[in-house]
C-alpha cells in the first residue's frame, strides 16, 4: 500500500489515508475496504461492502448490500443524467434545462426546484413556493 498522510483536524489526528491502485488507476485496496474489484472499463465492481452493476452507457444503476441484501437503484435519460433514485427508505427523482443544469429534485413528497442567473443557483423553491435565496 502506498504511504497516507496523516492530517489534523482542530487539532486531533485524523486517521491515515492509505490506498493502493492497480497498473490502470483502478484502487484495489483501502483503509476502509480491504478489497475493490473492477472490470475491463475501470467500474467498480465489488467493495468490501456493496456490489455494483452498470448500464451499456456506463452508468451505475445499482448498489446492492452484501449484508443484508439492500439494494439501490439508479435510472438515467438519454442525455446520462440522473433522473432516479430508489432505495429501501428513499425515492428521488432530478429534472434538468437544455442547458443540462438541474432544475428540480424530489426526494419523497419533498420537491425543490432550482433557479438559475447563468451559471450559478440564485433561488431554490420549496413545495409551498417559497423563494430561498442561494448566496
Amino acid at each position: 500500500m502506498a504511504e497516507g498522510v496523516p492530517v489534523a483536524q482542530g487539532g486531533v489526528p485524523v486517521p491515515v489515508e492509505d490506498y493502493a491502485y492497480d497498473g490502470e488507476g483502478n484502487r484495489t485496496a483501502s483503509h476502509l475496504s480491504a478489497m475493490y474489484s473492477s472490470n475491463g472499463h475501470n467500474q467498480l465492481l465489488e467493495d468490501d461492502s456493496y456490489s455494483y452493476a452498470y448500464d451499456a452507457k456506463g452508468n451505475r444503476i445499482s448498489r446492492t448490500a452484501k449484508a443484508g441484501g439492500a439494494v439501490e437503484d439508479y435510472a438515467y435519460d438519454s442525455q446520462n443524467r440522473l433522473v432516479g433514485y430508489a432505495s429501501p427508505t428513499t425515492t428521488a427523482r432530478y429534472a434538468y434545462d437544455a442547458l443540462e443544469r438541474r432544475i428540480a429534485k424530489s426526494v419523497g413528497a419533498v420537491t425543490k426546484a432550482y433557479l438559475y442567473d447563468r451559471p450559478n443557483i440564485t433561488n431554490t423553491t420549496a413545495q409551498n413556493v417559497t423563494l430561498v435565496q442561494k448566496s
